[in-house]
């Protein structure tokens, strides 16, 4: 799904909150990409074979030029565990709030494309998601 974002800048925050407790694998990209080349590509990064599609170079190439800026979450280390994590053993929340920042710029629209994949129904709660790095001035 799109979010507008600006034509260049730094995200600082990623917030996402499911109304379900699910974990989850998301990215971002500057290009617009489909859910069916996503599944192409990947399939479920939410397995094993998912997760080493993921990491495979020419699956790398494809998610770079459609510009992927971000990613996170594998089989291993899921997304939806918030504030605590899936290695640590803690519970699934539907929740992952991430300070990791990235840098990105946009193509034709300043808008971002964020793909999220879940294993089940759910529905991203509303509220912003992305936040931008704000500048220090006087």
């Amino acid at each position: 799904f799109p979010v507008i974002a600006g034509q260049a800048g730094t995200i600082a925050r990623v917030r996402l909150d499911m109304t379900t407790n699910v974990r989850f694998v998301t990215a971002v990209f500057a290009l617009p990409i489909a859910a069916k080349r996503l599944q192409h590509l990947i399939g479920n990064p939410l397995t094993e074979a998912g997760t080493e599609r993921w990491n495979k170079p020419w699956v790398d190439n494809a998610l770079k030029a459609r510009a992927m800026v971000h990613a996170v979450g594998t089989n291993d280390e899921a997304c939806g565990y918030s504030p605590g994590n899936q290695p640590g053993g803690d519970p699934v929340t539907g929740l992952h709030d991430n300070a990791a920042s990235f840098g990105y710029h946009t193509f034709e629209f300043p808008v971002l494309y964020v793909a999220v994949y879940v294993p089940s129904a759910t529905t991203l709660r509303a509220g912003r998601i992305l936040f931008a790095q704000t500048e220090g001035g006087s």
